[in-house]
């Protein structure tokens, strides 16, 4: 089986929002070499240091990860020369979840009689995105998206943005902590949605279908 590359993920945003979430699995973390303690003699010493620099380092010795500085022109190698702000984190890949329904997404089962088992969810709120693949403008639609609450981001699956380090920097870190799932038949999955008992209302912003399978 073929090893999985790593993903390197910059900026002090997005490094910090890994450490909280622990969705990957983190081996390393990448610090400017001005951010070791010392760096620069006894002038160094006395300057103040970057807040959340220092907050990163302490989840990441709590974590068991391990820190290493070096020149800032070799952490640039590791984000394709964009802007790192001294930090980066080396860790697993993040995916998407596949369903086929929003009841797998809710965790919920039929019993033997046929009915449904548990309390059914309210007032959840869930974004679908259709053709977003340019990692600048999914990266702000997480960002938005978690500014006002969405329960979770549902993809179509034949057209989805990869869960990039740079969807994760310009969503300011909201990568790490939406839930996101991906659904390739996308008829059947709204069509279940709206039927009872979950009755979820579909609105699109699809201003030139005006047909009221999608649009309620």
């Amino acid at each position: 089986m073929k090893k999985q590359k790593p993903d390197y993920i910059y900026g002090v945003n997005p490094v910090m929002a890994c450490l909280s979430a622990e969705r990957r699995y983190m081996t390393k973390l990448y610090l400017n070499i001005s951010e070791k303690p010392g760096a620069g003699g006894e002038r160094q010493k006395q300057a103040p240091t970057n807040a959340k620099i220092e907050q990163i380092k302490e989840m990441a010795k709590k974590q068991g990860i391990k820190i290493k500085y070096m020149h800032k022109a070799k952490l640039s190698k590791f984000c394709g020369n964009r802007p790192h702000q001294n930090a980066v984190l080396k860790c697993s890949k993040l995916d998407y979840e596949n369903i086929r329904s929003m009841r797998d997404l809710l965790g919920i089962k039929r019993n033997e009689e046929g009915q449904f088992d548990g309390e059914l969810p309210v007032g959840k709120f869930y974004l679908f995105l259709d053709q977003v693949t340019d990692p600048q403008n999914f990266g702000s639609i997480l960002r938005s998206a978690m500014f006002i609450g969405v329960d979770g981001v549902i993809v179509n699956k034949t057209n989805a943005c990869g869960l990039t380090p740079v969807v994760s920097k310009v969503s300011s870190g909201a990568l790490e902590f939406i839930p996101l799932y991906n659904v390739k038949f996308i008829q059947h999955f709204f069509e279940d949605a709206k039927k009872a008992p979950l009755n979820f209302k579909v609105i699109s912003t699809n201003l030139e279908d005006n047909s009221s399978d999608f649009v309620d």
